[in-house]
This record gives structure tokens, sequence and C-alpha cells, in this order.
């Protein structure tokens, strides 16, 4: 039977999934908490203040960010583009953004931000914990594919560089069989094979031998 999002508890991964709230109104703060901590997750943060949110996020990135459109110190805006331009590169933070005003608009401005989902204010339980729990998996998703993908390029880089190796050393092995070759440095020599019991001579073994005292054969 399929469960909806909010008829459990979190799964066990993304219950240690860290999710910080960024809203001036600390009553918000506090009632978003309890719904996600009754859901199943326990690291939650919240930041009445949007820059120790912003900090927090820059110093140790979280899972998923909830963050409140209207503040006054800084909007939700200003707090994106912030995020934005000191945020790691290779740091996957997604973000939910939640805010009373509906207009499309307001939606398309703040998907354009970077956002990846909107939620609207009076919040809804069950809708909350949907959309939390859907963009934590696509995020753990996410980073299972980096993570992936960055051990199949290093698996790629170290084969490359092996390959290059046993290649530069074969074509020097090469090179100096051509040498010995080119320079006249080997000569044939027949050995006689004996037969033990008569010392008869039953074949010859042909032998290649340098001309010039080396200890080194061909292929050395």
């Amino acid at each position: 039977m399929h469960k909806t999002a909010d008829s459990g508890k979190a799964n066990l991964t993304l219950a240690t999934s860290r999710i910080v709230i960024v809203d001036d109104v600390e009553l918000n703060n506090t009632l978003l908490r309890r719904m996600l901590v009754s859901a199943g997750w326990n690291r939650v943060d919240a930041f009445t203040d949007p820059k120790a949110g912003l900090e927090s996020c820059l110093v140790s990135p979280p899972d998923l960010l909830l963050l409140d459109l209207h503040m006054p110190q800084m909007d939700g805006y200003a707090f994106l583009e912030q995020l934005h331009d000191r945020l790691a590169h290779d740091v996957f933070l997604p973000i939910i953004v939640i805010s009373a005003d509906v207009t499309t608009k307001t939606k398309r401005r703040v998907l354009a931000a970077g956002a990846k989902d909107f939620l609207t204010k009076p919040l809804d339980r069950f809708e909350v914990v949907f959309r939390v729990r859907n963009t934590l998996e696509t995020a753990q998703f996410y980073k299972s594919v980096s993570e992936r993908n960055s051990f199949l390029q290093g698996f790629i880089e170290d084969r490359t560089v092996s390959e290059r190796e046993e290649g530069a050393r074969t074509r020097e092995q090469h090179e100096r069989i051509e040498r010995v070759i080119a320079n006249e440095a080997l000569s044939i020599v027949f050995q006689p094979i004996c037969e033990l019991g008569s010392n008869r001579i039953v074949g010859f073994e042909a032998l290649s031998r340098f001309t010039e005292g080396t200890p080194l054969t061909p292929d050395k």
C-alpha cells in the first residue's frame, strides 16, 4: 500500500538530513520546526536573523534551506543572491521559499533566483512534509550521482596515468631493441646440445649474444 508523505516518520537516511529555517518571526520558526520534528527530522536549526542564517549556511551547508521571502533586514531575494555568490560552486543546497505572496510573478522570480520549490503561508503540515521529503530525496539522489561520477573520474584518471606510464616503458624497450639491431650489437651463436649418457651431439641451440660486454638483454 502506498504511503503518503504525512503517514509516517521520515526514512532513516533522510532523517539524518540537516535542515535550516530562516524566518524573522520566531513563532513561524517554532511552528515549522515542530512540523518537521514530528515527521522525523531532528536536525533542524532556525534563525530569525537572516545574516546569521546566511553565515550558518556558508560555514556548514545544510541539506535543505527553508527561506522566508519577506524579511525586514534582508529579504529572500537578497539572501539568495548573497548565498549563490558566496557558496562554493560544488555545494548543492536545495532551497524552498516560504511566502504568503502567491502571485505568478513572485513564484517565477523566486525560482529564477535559484529556489527549487515554493511553500505558501499559512503552511499546511501535509504539504510541508511532502515537499521537504521530495526535495531531500532529490538532493540525496543528486549527491549520490555526483559522488559516483567523482569516483569514476578518479578511476579513469588513474587508469590513464598507468596506461601512459606502461606505454612509455614499452616504447623505451622497443627503442633499445631497435638500437641494438641497428648497431649490429648482436651475434648468433650456435650451441651444441649433447646427450648426457653418450656425449653425442643431438642438436644445436641458437643464442643471441651481445658483441660488446654488457649484462643486459635486448628487452632491458
